[in-house]
């Protein structure tokens, strides 16, 4: 049941930025009700086929009617904010490499899969603009545009070098590399992780902020943005005389006007500063994504006791919580914060639920963030979070044959006499 926008709903447009849209909030004057429902021949469907026997969904826009910056225009309103997309696609990408028979393995480990998509769009324009300013170095005054932010950087071109050598070859596993058992190489991948993440964070920062900042505005779709900045440079209207859009213009600074590559390039700049000042080391071995990428449930009521904390804040093993692979848009949704200081845990999977349907009935698996119990006392009070930060599960009882099976006890109520 989706609702019937009336057209006074949905009058925003780039050139009416006054416009009404129900991503805000709407006027009760009457011109912007439901109507009714949207018939089920115009809501989006799939049906799986003989070559792609599978359905995909992972927040994404399955229609692209966000597509060209205004959600209001489509044939139907059905929402305005979703995720990137690269979720859906690596799930189609996973499911692709298994060919058509599928098992609960499968699917676990799909639910599992912390590549980070985001990585390879991203990356190329990063590697293009160290190219100049390696050429910059070699050659002073073949890119006139970057060449004092090259002077700047001269003295730590080693270190940069470096960096930008680990993110051009990172697989783009989002890696923890903090496990006992981890490989040379996943601990390489976790280090380029955290010097992405951290590219990432200044990125969005010297592109968006400075302007955010003049209109008093937030909440754009950040990440996107950039990606279409770059992916799409002639799109956007307001363009500075060598053609780049002015969003890549510093406004802090009034005697200079930065061009694309010197943002791309001095954002790596600042976030190897940010990882050393969070990692306490200059040693870029140990900038580990697990160290900084983690995730510790707490309750969603304020002032709850800490005690209810899983991990424990008092805990000598997990200190900053529990170490997690993951990144920007994975599937194992993992959403990293990328303030610069913080890159713990935003959201994250509720439950990992797979289900096998056979004839003979469900078989079913899952794991919480969490326990089955509120009581910390309890042995199940953060037992099925050990499962969960390792995505594993477990089988869930289904008959009442296997739950009676799986019991611990029994409590009895009874009325008072």
């Amino acid at each position: 049941m989706i609702p019937q926008r009336a057209a006074g709903a949905l009058t925003w447009r780039a050139d009416n930025p006054e416009g009404t849209n129900p991503c805000t909030v709407l006027p009760g004057t009457g011109e912007a009700e439901w109507t009714g429902t949207v018939p089920s021949a115009q809501i989006p469907q799939a049906v799986g086929s003989a070559t792609r026997p599978y359905i995909v969904t992972g927040n994404n826009d399955q229609v692209g009617a966000t597509r060209d910056g205004n959600p209001f225009d489509a044939t139907v309103y059905l929402g305005c904010g979703y995720a990137s997309g690269w979720r859906a696609e690596r799930i189609t990408q996973r499911l692709q490499m298994a060919g058509s028979q599928m098992t609960v393995e499968d699917m676990q480990s799909i639910q599992g899969d912390h590549t980070v998509l985001a990585g390879g769009r991203f990356r190329p324009f990063l590697m293009s603009a160290f190219a100049r300013l390696e050429a910059e170095w070699t050659t002073p005054g073949t890119h006139p545009d970057i060449a004092a932010l090259a002077l700047t950087l001269q003295p730590r071109a080693a270190r940069l070098r470096d960096a930008a050598m680990r993110v051009q070859s990172w697989t783009l596993d989002g890696a923890s590399g903090v496990e006992a058992d981890a490989t040379p190489a996943r601990r390489r991948d976790a280090v380029a992780t955290s010097i992405f993440h951290g590219w990432m964070s200044r990125l969005l920062r010297g592109t968006f902020s400075d302007e955010t900042a003049v209109l008093r505005v937030g909440g754009i779709d950040s990440i996107r943005a950039a990606l279409h900045l770059l992916e799409h440079p002639t799109e956007l209207r307001a363009r500075t005389a060598s053609g780049e859009s002015v969003l890549w213009d510093d406004l802090s600074t009034a005697d200079a006007t930065e061009t694309r590559d010197v943002i791309l390039l001095r954002s790596l700049d600042e976030a190897m500063a940010d990882l050393e000042r969070l990692t306490t080391t200059a040693d870029v071995e140990r900038w580990l994504w697990g160290s900084l990428h983690t995730v510790r449930f707490t309750s969603l009521i304020p002032g709850t006791d800490a005690t209810l904390s899983i991990p424990p804040t008092t805990d000598g093993a997990f200190p900053r919580g529990f170490p997690r692979p993951g990144g920007i848009d994975v599937v194992d949704a993992s959403g990293p914060g990328l303030g610069g200081s913080n890159y713990s845990f935003g959201s994250g999977a509720s439950q990992r639920l797979a289900v096998e349907l056979g004839p003979d009935g469900p078989r079913a698996f899952n794991a919480l963030p969490g326990g089955q119990s509120i009581d910390t006392g309890s042995p199940h009070f953060r037992d099925e979070a050990e499962l969960w930060r390792t995505n594993r599960t477990h089988a869930v009882p289904f008959r009442e044959a296997e739950v009676v099976a799986e019991a611990s006890g029994r409590w009895r109520f009874e009325p008072t006499p």
